[in-house]
């Protein structure tokens, strides 16, 4: 593992910061040229979401900075604080799956409003952007068209920057599949929201048929962050889908070349977010891999067969926390203050931190702060 001894990257540099406690996650991704990029959001020790926590602490001004905010799904532990980071990155496009723009979780949005259910922080904070949205519009005097935003969906270019740094953002997920698939999901909901108006959250359905899987290039490097994309299965053999997942990507003629040399791993590393040929047909073979634990009740991510089973593809692994703290729910908070207890709200996240110079002849320098971790250590653990 190598020191990184500057805060502030040069221009030439990526450079990738990888947020998650134990619940939640967070990415910021320096694209070179002072630009960056945010992928989800976590919150840090003040509350506050840890991408903008970062860049205040490096004297970046996120309303000029950012040029992407992307929410890869709408998972709780993935878009708490979103909003407020959207707010802050003025100058930024947003990204998600067009699916959570879609009408019918727009109209779930608006009646978890309307009848006060207690909804997750998913439908609140998707809610709280479409207004940052429309505010933008109407300061614009009606010159956009849209509402400054981007869908993402397979194979998808979502920035191009030329220069003798170019830069390129792809997505490659959802399918369209998994896009109807959501939409299908979503009208469910609705219909079972107005069956049951006693219901007090609104869960986001099973399996995640929104996450949004993100391919970057900065000159000759390239970053694959997985987002919490699973394969899909199906039939009593447990067949790979053709057009969904994985297997959709890594055999796709019309993804973008080349082979990523980071990989932020899918889902937490969990089983059924891996299969051979992200690691044949995306990824170079001294890939340097990074993800974030998962611990909510009683899921815990990733297990031990998990571990090993990265360790035995990838020599240099980093996971952001090496004890992950388990996620409080909101009733348990106030019970506890109540009480007279001392609750942490929001835990210190574990920060990865990955630097790298445009040639990719050099290996990328690694910093872990806070409570990350070789995923090696984590397995001691």
């Amino acid at each position: 593992m190598s020191s990184i001894s500057t805060e502030l990257p040069a221009e030439h540099e990526a450079e990738l910061h990888v947020f998650g406690p134990g619940y939640g996650e967070c990415l910021l991704v320096h694209i070179g040229h002072g630009e960056w990029v945010i992928v989800d959001s976590c919150l840090g020790p003040s509350k506050s979401p840890a991408s903008l926590a970062w860049l205040s602490r490096i004297g970046v001004d996120p309303g000029t900075a950012v040029k992407l905010v992307v929410a890869t799904h709408w998972h709780d532990d993935h878009v708490r604080g979103l909003a407020e980071t959207f707010v802050a990155c003025q100058n930024a496009t947003f990204v998600c799956s067009s699916a959570l723009l879609s009408d019918e979780l727009m109209a779930l949005a608006r009646d978890s409003e309307s009848t006060r259910v207690r909804s997750s922080s998913g439908v609140d904070e998707l809610r709280a952007i479409v207004e940052e949205l429309r505010k933008r519009k109407r300061a614009s005097r009606q010159r956009l068209l849209g509402l400054g935003h981007k869908y993402a969906s397979s194979n998808q270019v979502l920035l191009r920057r030329p220069g003798h740094l170019p830069c390129e953002i792809w997505s490659l997920s959802p399918s369209s599949a998994e896009f109807h698939a959501s939409l299908e999901q979503f009208s469910q909901i609705l219909t079972e929201h107005a069956e049951d108006r006693t219901r007090r959250r609104i869960v986001p359905p099973r399996p995640n048929n929104t996450a949004v899987v993100l391919w970057i290039t900065i000159g000759s490097r390239v970053l694959l962050l997985g987002a919490d994309l699973e394969e899909r299965r199906s039939g009593s053999e447990g067949t790979a889908a053709a057009d969904a997942g994985w297997t959709a990507i890594a055999t796709s003629i019309e993804r973008p070349p080349g082979a990523a040399d980071v990989y932020k791993v899918a889902h937490h590393g969990s089983r059924n977010a891996d299969t051979d040929l992200i690691w044949s047909n995306l990824l170079t073979q001294d890939v340097t891999v990074a993800l974030t634990p998962f611990h909510n009740g009683s899921v815990k991510l990733p297990g031990l067969n998990d571990c090993r089973r990265i360790l035995g593809r990838a020599q240099r692994a980093f996971i952001s926390a090496k004890q992950a703290r388990r996620y409080k729910p909101r009733n348990k908070v106030v019970a506890w203050a109540m009480e007279g207890k001392k609750p942490t709200l929001s835990p210190i996240p574990g920060h990865i931190w990955m630097r790298a110079p445009a040639d990719p002849a050099k290996p990328w320098a690694v910093r872990l702060e806070e409570d990350a971790c070789r995923l090696e250590d984590f397995v001691a653990a």
